[in-house]
């Protein structure tokens, strides 16, 4: 299994680091828990466990959790031409991240829930 790991920094120190197994779904993946906590301020766990979407090209279909996006967003990706495809079942990246805060330095770890024996552990 590939896993990709993301350090990110914030005056020199790791402030956060998440990964994913998964082949074409580890860069949306990292890129979706990475934008949940620095751009829409969610701690790790709620970022690790928001619904997620998958473009891939190949097929070319943009699959998606229930409630990954509203359904104003869906009827305007169809109108634009995308196949939408939900899929309930099929686990889009197993996203594992851990966050340390700058100024105390509490370290938070946030497994998926998606798969049953995810961790995410830190020392």
């Amino acid at each position: 299994m590939k896993w990709t790991i993301s350090p990110r920094r914030k005056d020199g120190a790791v402030v956060l680091v998440t990964g994913s197994p998964g082949g074409p779904t580890i860069i949306n993946t990292v890129l979706e828990i990475i934008t949940n906590v620095i751009d829409h301020g969610m701690n790790v766990q709620l970022a690790v466990d928001f619904p997620r979407f998958h473009h891939q090209w190949i097929p070319d279909e943009l699959t998606f959790d229930r409630y990954s996006m509203s359904p104003d967003t869906m009827k305007l990706l169809s109108a634009m031409g995308h196949n939408l495809k939900e899929r309930p079942n099929v686990i889009v990246g197993d996203g594992e991240t851990i966050a340390i805060d700058p100024k105390t330095k509490l370290i938070q770890g946030a497994a998926d829930p998606r798969k049953p024996d995810s961790k995410a552990v830190g020392y």
